[in-house]
């Protein structure tokens, strides 16, 4: 009974199967923890975002984080956050491609840096998908190697520019010296 009265007093209403719906569904997604029950539990009575603290309103508000290689559960989130986690989204387990992931009749390609993404796009067909990533990671490379020679020109002109000073204040200093026998005689009365 005090089961019932704690479902009862949850700020939403849940369909009579939830529970058999949520736990079955964190099974085929692979959520591996040693007390399910208690998960849910928490699941349904967390409040809001572990992350950002935004409030939940309704059961659709929340989702179950977990590790997707080792299947370990790691934070109950907003739909936003959980789009956001840094996570190793990089690999897609069922295909085996680096980037790249199947979702219904379509390929997505899923790249980010910076958690930002940088190529978000979807084809239809496996070799399309591994046509934009390629050509995506190629010309990425292309302007690393650029900005790396950009760096390494501007730090050269850079060293040359203080050489050329250096080399213009010793010269200065010495045409000065050499055109007033006073500083010469100063300089040789100080040492």
């Amino acid at each position: 009974m005090s089961m019932l009265h704690d479902i009862m007093s949850l700020p939403f209403e849940l369909h009579k199967r939830h529970k058999s719906f949520t736990k079955s569904a964190w099974k085929r997604l692979g959520v591996i923890h040693p007390n399910v029950d208690a998960l849910y539990n928490m699941f349904i009575r967390t409040t809001h975002c572990n992350v950002c603290n935004k409030e939940f309103i309704s059961r659709n508000d929340r989702h179950l984080d977990h590790d997707h290689e080792t299947g370990k559960f790691r934070y109950i989130l907003c739909r936003s956050c959980n789009l956001k986690m840094d996570r190793k989204v990089n690999k897609n387990s069922k295909l085996g491609l680096k980037y790249i992931g199947k979702y219904k009749d379509y390929y997505y390609v899923k790249i980010h840096r910076n958690r930002k993404y940088v190529l978000n796009v979807k084809r239809k067909s496996l070799v399309d998908a591994i046509k934009a990533r390629d050509e995506y990671l190629k010309n990425e490379s292309v302007y690393q190697e650029n900005l790396k020679n950009k760096e390494k020109n501007i730090c050269q002109e850079i060293i040359k520019l203080e050489c050329s000073s250096v080399v213009y204040a010793e010269t200065n200093a010495m045409n000065t010296s050499s055109s007033n026998p006073t500083a010469l005689h100063v300089s040789e009365s100080v040492e």
